[in-house]
């Protein structure tokens, strides 16, 4: 059967998005949470134990798949960026696979493709290829839970047991709001095809083997928890813990913003999140209002689940990151895919979201000619950093936007994801070469092992705290942080600290040394670009 050459374009793309995923591969580690993520695993592997996963160490505790998966990686690949990025690039891979096979429940072809090119090239996956942590396994199993939720409906008891497992290394992945995301979904889901006498081929027996393999992969470890650690380890993985369900009922938002700016604050995030497509994002959310009436199952699903997850993270007091987004981006790239899909023979839906792309690429390129000039410092260097691969990006929308305008609808899709993929390119490019020349760790880690003495400590001063998770990844051990002091305020607590114990060793934020230089005994070993000074007790 020959392929049609729209078809090929649609291909070739979501191939390159997938090699831009594994691009990834070659980022040198730029968040501290992921340095911290080796750290721990370190000490797993060099424990044997990966159960207990270090309860009074510096991370916050996390169910155990993300960091066993980290472990695994140093094992085979050693204590390197790559092996730290490997298990995560993979996965964000398989999610593009996972997000092409659930559009295809409904035998949609050139929809499925250009489903997975949409979540593939959307600014929320790339905001992911740089912080390998819980989302995007998050993102994946849940997507093959759903699809194999619609599978089980169609009469395979496979279903069901593959949803159960697929469901079970969510919850090691995140924690019981994974089930809590999955059994709300569904429940509505089965309410709505319910009503119009659509259920499909359902059987207790079936949910009794899927549920029973769930709880077979999913309890081990929490048990385990429960029985070393009691109350404590329930409180933080079930109740009132980051991982638990109060999680979502706490007010740590509410202090910096009035409720009404947290409940509607993922909306413009959303927006950011889904560019370049963000001018389908009306089309797009329109469809999932309309598959709520009549459509398919599995778009039917699609916009339960992105409207129900994104409501109940709206509303959660919690604090609001873009990142608690991803889940809500496979069902949308399904319900886009069809949309675009049925735009190749809609001129007025693509002249539309040409017209709000135009919009959105001149109105950043205007931001960024704006604020050209109100960057200083470190902030400069990342901006130097990013902003050759912003400015593609909004020009890319510009001219995707135009296509669509003139009625050009295939070209103005494949304009939008080969520009974007450009862009992408330059920004991986940029923070590969540059990034480990602004925030050189590995040299200062030569440095200071050059004048190490035992019993030597490092102080942090200023605002560098999060700094703290690469000294225990490159200078742990033997030498471990001592005080931090965070704030130009604690300059008094440093003198004297440095006066009277010091640590031969301290890392200064530039302002903060500014301040002190000639009020402590010292000697500078190096500066940074980033703003810091490495000085040593004489």
């Amino acid at each position: 059967m020959s392929i049609a050459p729209h078809d090929r374009v649609w291909f070739a793309l979501l191939v390159a998005a997938c090699l831009s995923i594994l691009a990834a591969l070659l980022l040198p580690t730029i968040d501290s949470d992921d340095a911290l993520y080796a750290v721990v695993a370190r000490e797993m592997l060099a424990s044997g134990d990966w159960l207990n996963l270090r309860p009074d160490a510096r991370l916050v505790p996390r169910p155990p798949l993300t960091l066993w998966l980290v472990a695994l990686s140093i094992r085979v690949g050693g204590e390197t960026a790559l092996a730290l990025r490997v298990w995560h690039a993979l996965l964000g891979v398989a999610l593009v696979l996972a997000i092409y096979r659930l559009a295809r429940v409904d035998g949609s072809g050139n929809g499925a493709v250009l489903a997975a090119l949409v979540y593939a090239t959307t600014l929320q996956a790339f905001y992911h290829n740089f912080f390998p942590q819980q989302d995007v396994p998050l993102a994946l199993f849940l997507t093959l839970g759903f699809t194999d939720y619609l599978a089980y409906r169609s009469g395979r008891t496979a279903g069901a047991v593959l949803a159960g497992i697929w469901i079970a290394l969510a919850v090691l992945t995140k924690g019981i709001v994974a089930a809590v995301v999955f059994g709300s979904v569904v429940a509505v889901d089965l309410t709505i095809a319910w009503r119009r006498g659509r259920v499909g081929h359902w059987r207790w027996s079936q949910v009794g083997v899927g549920t029973l393999v769930f709880l077979v992969i999913a309890v081990p470890w929490f048990a385990a928890g429960v029985i070393t650690r009691g109350s404590a380890f329930v409180d933080t993985f079930f109740l009132r813990g980051d991982v638990g369900v109060g999680r979502f009922f706490a007010t740590r938002f509410g202090p910096r913003h009035a409720y009404w700016q947290a409940l509607l604050s993922y909306v413009p995030l959303l927006a950011a999140g889904f560019l370049p497509w963000a001018g389908w994002l009306p089309a797009t959310l329109r469809s999932g209002w309309r598959a709520l009436r009549n459509a398919s199952a599995s778009l039917q699903l699609c916009a339960v689940w992105a409207g129900l997850y994104f409501l109940g993270i709206s509303v959660s007091p919690a604090d609001k990151e873009i990142r608690y987004l991803l889940p809500c981006f496979p069902p949308l790239a399904v319900l886009a895919g069809r949309v675009l899909a049925l735009a190749m023979d809609d001129r007025r839906a693509a002249r539309w979201a040409g017209a709000v792309s135009l919009a959105v690429g001149v109105a950043g390129l205007a931001a960024v000619w704006l604020s050209r000039s109100r960057f200083g410092g470190k902030d400069l260097l990342i901006y130097g950093i990013f902003l050759p691969g912003g400015i593609a990006m909004f020009l890319t929308l510009v001219a995707s936007g135009a296509a669509g305008l003139w009625g050009y609808r295939r070209r103005a899709i494949a304009v939008a994801a080969a520009g974007t993929l450009v862009a992408y390119g330059m920004i991986e490019w940029s923070v590969r070469s540059r990034w480990e020349w602004m925030y050189p760790w590995r040299s200062i880690a030569a440095v200071v092992r050059e004048h190490q003495r035992p019993g030597d400590r490092l102080v942090l001063a200023g605002d560098i705290m999060g700094e703290t998770s690469f000294v225990f990844y490159y200078l742990s051990p033997p030498l471990d942080p001592g005080l931090v002091f965070p704030t130009s305020r604690d300059r008094e607590a440093f003198l004297r600290h440095w006066a009277r114990e010091g640590g031969a060793f301290g890392l200064l934020e530039d302002d903060y040394y500014a301040q002190l230089r000639g009020r402590f005994p010292h000697r500078v070993l190096a500066r940074m670009p980033a703003g810091w000074v490495l000085v040593i007790k004489p």
